[in-house]
C-alpha cells in the first residue's frame, strides 16, 4: 500500500499553546495545495509548546482529549466540515492523571464516528519512556516517564510512535516490531548546533 505523508519541521512559539495551534492551522490551510495531498501529517516533539520549558510545562500541559478536540476544531475551521480525513502525529506536553508527560498523539481528524457523523478519533498516545538527564537536558525533573511501547491499528497499517531519546534504545524498536508495527514514527526536537538564523516551517513530502 502506498502512503503519502508530510513531515513539517516547525519553530514553535515557546510556551504559547494558542499561537502554536494557530501555526498548525496554517499548515492545514496549505494541504489542499500539495500534490499529492498527504494522508498523514507529522509534526515534531512538543510542537504545541516548544522544548524545553522546565517548570513551565505545567502551564501548557493539556489532556490528549483536549488537544485532539483543539486540532479538530482548527482543521474544520480551515477546511470545513467536509474536509478530507487526515491523520496527524504531533508532540505535546500531556496532563494525564495529575501527572505530566512528554507525549505524542496519533489522531484522525474528520474521521467517521459510529453515529455517522465526522469528528476526531484518538488512535493512541505514546508517553516518552526514556527521559534524557545529560548535557542541557534534565527532563526527569519536570515530566514523568511513560512505561510502554505498543503498536496500534490505523487505516494505513499497524503503527508505533517513539519520542526522541526513545529511538536511541534498541529495545523500543524491537518491542514495536514484535507488536506488529509496520511504520514507526519518531518525533524529535533535538537542538541545532552551529547553524545561523531560523527560517519558517519546512516541508518534506514522502511516500512509503
Amino acid at each position: 500500500m502506498s502512503l503519502d505523508l508530510l513531515v513539517a519541521q516547525v519553530r514553535p512559539h515557546k510556551g504559547d499553546y494558542a499561537a502554536n495551534l494557530t501555526q498548525v492551522a496554517g499548515i492545514f490551510a496549505q494541504l489542499d495545495h500539495l500534490s499529492p495531498r498527504p494522508a498523514v501529517l507529522v509534526l515534531p516533539e512538543t510542537a504545541l509548546s516548544g522544548y524545553f520549558l522546565e517548570g513551565g510545562v505545567r502551564e501548557v500541559a493539556r489532556t490528549a482529549g483536549a488537544v485532539a478536540a483543539d486540532l479538530q476544531a482548527q482543521y474544520v475551521s480551515v477546511g470545513g466540515t467536509d474536509a478530507p480525513t487526515l491523520d496527524i502525529v504531533i508532540g505535546f506536553y500531556e496532563l494525564y492523571r495529575d501527572r505530566m508527560h512528554n507525549s505524542a498523539l496519533y489522531a484522525t481528524l474528520n474521521g467517521p464516528l459510529p453515529d455517522g457523523s465526522t469528528g476526531v478519533i484518538v488512535r493512541h498516545v505514546h508517553r516518552k519512556v526514556f527521559l534524557p538527564t545529560y548535557g542541557v537536558f534534565d527532563e526527569g525533573r519536570f515530566v514523568e516517564p511513560g512505561h510502554q511501547v505498543v503498536a496500534f491499528d490505523t487505516d494505513y497499517g499497524r503503527v508505533a510512535m517513539l519520542v526522541c531519546e526513545d529511538a536511541w534504545h534498541n529495545v523500543t524498536g524491537l518491542i514495536a516490531a514484535l507488536d506488529g508495527a509496520q511504520i514507526v514514527y519518531v518525533v524529535s526536537a533535538s537542538p541545532a548546533r552551529g547553524t545561523r538564523g531560523r527560517g519558517p516551517a519546512t516541508w518534506s513530502i514522502g511516500k512509503t
